[in-house]
């Protein structure tokens, strides 16, 4: 798989930003899409979603997933570009996460990327827009 994200083998767009949607609501207590959603439609009287919080990962995204998982509890408050305090996953800690889960090094830019695409992600979800 190459590391352009308009390679057709990357598979569909969204599925990390849904990974890290997931795990951002999880830690905010979880939100239950289908819940959400089955009330909009006025169908949430007739049918009751399930307690399952499980999420599934396409084959290609696991590397990516494992090592945001892995991340966990490494996430530090930074400064931006303009001086602002901002939370951020280290590239350092990354590194070292990768290099211990024995990710092969011609994989860290691809997955280097996922993982910025999910750091975006779960930022956006918990605090609101980043940009």
């Amino acid at each position: 798989m190459g590391g352009d994200p308009r390679d057709p083998q990357r598979g569909a767009p969204g599925k990390l930003k849904a990974a890290a949607r997931h795990w951002a609501d999880q830690r905010q207590g979880g939100r239950d899409e289908l819940a959400e959603d089955l009330e909009l439609l006025g169908l949430a009287d007739q049918i009751k979603p399930g307690g399952d919080q499980s999420f599934g990962v396409w084959p290609e995204n696991t590397t990516t997933v494992s090592a945001f998982v892995a991340l966990d509890g490494h996430w530090q408050l930074g400064r931006s570009a303009d001086g602002m305090q901002q939370l951020r996953m280290p590239p350092e800690k990354i590194k070292d996460t990768l290099e211990l889960m024995g990710v092969k090094r011609r994989q860290w830019p691809e997955v280097f990327n996922d993982l910025l695409v999910m750091e975006t992600e779960v930022l956006d979800t918990l605090f609101g827009e980043t940009e």
